[in-house]
């Protein structure tokens, strides 16, 4: 048995990778929906301050009834698939922030535990991502679940906790969600909900009531002390 099993959200917990979802959202839309819209913005142009706390299929249910469509006649799987195609091409060259000190914090973390990525992104898009951060090396892929694999992420928890039985398990994500998803996850192992707040889009307020043991405002010696006491 493995010590600790440490499950990553990506976005926004290990990187910001708006610029290159916007892009690959508006090719998407356009060609599917005759219609453009990107995640970061309402299609009034407004910032949306919620995108964070949404799964893509949530964001494009959102976008789609914005532009007055009913979300019922739009195939998510189509939808998807191309979005994937698309997604390939931008995030090979596209512009996205990887939050300082994250290599080094995570490759502190590898010995003694499993890491493992989970997260409502595309497999493609998201391990891309992850090797041009030189993140990818430190996590089992074999064991992570992406877009796809699951319909919730208590369910997604607990299918990876199945697959490898540690007496601790932790979850990294940035939104409320995340929290409450480890909280509710039947497992039988130790839970750790850690809360990511680097990208500023939720408050440690709102994390520590979704039931953060943790909160990580940066990625540096001081947090990686406080977090590998719990882990």
């Amino acid at each position: 048995m493995i010590k600790s099993l440490l499950i990553f959200d990506i976005d926004n917990t290990l990187v910001a990778s708006y610029a290159i979802y916007d892009e690959a959202y508006r090719l998407t839309s356009r060609e599917i929906l005759g219609k453009e819209f990107i995640m970061t913005k309402n299609p009034d142009g407004s910032l949306d301050t919620t995108f964070s706390k949404m799964s893509n299929p949530e964001i494009l249910r959102k976008r789609v009834s914005q532009l007055e469509i009913n979300p019922e006649t739009v195939d998510e799987k189509v939808f998807f698939e191309r979005f994937d195609e698309n997604s390939k091409q931008v995030v090979e060259t596209g512009d996205f922030l990887i939050f300082e000190g994250i290599r080094y914090f995570i490759k502190s973390l590898v010995n003694d535990r499993k890491l493992v990525i989970l997260t409502s992104g595309s497999k493609k898009f998201q391990t891309t991502i992850l090797k041009r951060a030189g993140l990818l090396e430190n996590f089992d892929l074999s064991q992570s679940l992406f877009l796809g694999d699951y319909t919730s992420k208590r369910e997604a928890i607990e299918k990876i906790y199945q697959q490898n039985q540690a007496s601790l398990v932790a979850h990294f994500g940035d939104a409320p969600t995340d929290m409450s998803a480890i909280r509710e996850a039947n497992i039988g192992a130790k839970k750790v909900a850690i809360g990511v707040i680097v990208a500023r889009l939720s408050t440690s307020d709102e994390l520590q009531k979704a039931g953060a043991d943790l909160i990580i405002e940066k990625f540096d010696n001081v947090t990686l002390s406080d977090l590998e006491k719990l882990v």
